[in-house]
């Protein structure tokens, strides 16, 4: 049978679609068959990204956060009969999928539910060791992630092995059991010479509402600074409109090259502390201000941990304040990492 791969990509904001592109681009530069497979704004992304490509709609998790950090892990722990109930629907529609397309290989960004025992199935994920403030909570979580992380063959990391890992402890295999490849950081961006057009390049993603929170806190900073900002909403179908300011120009969803082009044009970026993210403004040696969701406590420790290494600033959701804030951001250094795709291209190979 032809190699065929089905691709299914978490749609938990936009970082598992974008750090996806260059997998799937260098995939396709093989002449290897692909079926791409998401929902809601992830879905929406690789359908700009691939328009001649075949997609298939999977069940949503449909996770929303609380609205304050206290409540963060109440409201993800009721949540998660409907997230096991999702998962499973998701592996029941993944094996009509199989046999639909006659897929030969199965290449999941964290959709612990797209995975067949009958043909290789691997599964792209950096959270090795999740984290949380309670040990015991702690040990919990990361005993039932190995067993879903254990239904795959092999677990690609997207992120550097050893004492360079872009996400510390997170991507750090502590399980000697666990079957993981390191396949290096990714970014579906390239650097670009180009003049700087805005102060600031204030890019949102994530679930709601936490979203449409911060999004209503940075526009009302935004609104009264005299700073020239391009402010990216990362949604297809607004809600409500932002009011129109002559010194702030707003985008909804943007495809690639448009986004490069944009953070490239400015001088300082803000967004979540999302990891996807931070391969990003890695990639384009971009000083940032890194804002984590509150009471994720991933994003949380992410943020501190390149805080502490000097490469970004990092700030409480409560107390960013932009005109003060940017001062710090000229002390940080993001050093330069080597992004080529040779690991990638290694794992690919010994997959295929």
């Amino acid at each position: 049978m032809p190699t065929k791969i089905l691709y299914a990509v978490l749609n938990w904001g936009l970082g598992h679609a974008s750090r996806s592109i260059p997998i799937i681009k260098n995939i396709l530069a093989q002449n290897i068959e692909l079926v791409l497979a998401s929902d809601g704004e992830a879905l929406l992304l690789l359908q700009k990204e691939f328009p001649n490509l075949v997609f298939e709609t999977l069940p949503a998790y449909q996770i929303h956060y609380s609205k304050n950090a206290k409540d963060f892990d109440k409201t993800i722990f009721l949540q998660l009969p409907k997230l096991t109930v999702a998962i499973k629907n998701e592996h029941e529609q993944t094996q009509k999928l199989i046999e639909k397309h006659q897929i030969s290989h199965i290449i999941s960004d964290n959709r612990y539910g797209v995975y067949s025992k009958e043909i290789p199935s691997v599964i792209i994920c950096h959270q090795l060791s999740l984290q949380h403030k309670n040990k015991l909570s702690q040990r919990i979580m990361n005993e039932v992630h190995f067993k879903l992380l254990n239904k795959f063959q092999e677990i690609w990391v997207p992120d550097f092995e050893g004492e360079n890992a872009l996400a510390g402890n997170i991507s750090t295999k502590e399980n000697k059991k666990i079957k993981a490849k390191y396949i290096g950081a990714l970014s579906r961006f390239e650097k670009i010479e180009t003049k700087i057009l805005y102060d600031i390049c204030i890019l949102l993603s994530g679930p709601e509402p936490q979203r449409s929170i911060l999004e209503e806190k940075l526009y009302v900073q935004a609104s009264v600074s005299n700073l020239k900002i391009a402010f990216v909403r990362g949604i297809s179908k607004p809600e409500n409109k932002l009011k129109v300011k002559s010194e702030i120009v707003v985008f909804n969803l943007l495809e690639t090259n448009a986004l490069n082009l944009l953070l490239e044009q400015s001088k300082i970026v803000v967004c979540r502390a999302g990891y996807s993210s931070v391969m990003d403004l890695v990639k384009l040696q971009k000083p940032a201000i890194l804002i984590p969701t509150p009471g994720q406590t991933e994003q949380e420790y992410l943020a501190k941990f390149l805080n502490d290494k000097g490469f970004f600033v990092s700030k409480n959701q409560e107390e960013i304040d932009l005109q003060k804030d940017l001062a710090e951001v000229e002390k940080t250094n993001v050093s330069h990492f080597n992004f080529d795709l040779k690991a990638l291209e290694k794992v690919l190979l010994e997959f295929f």
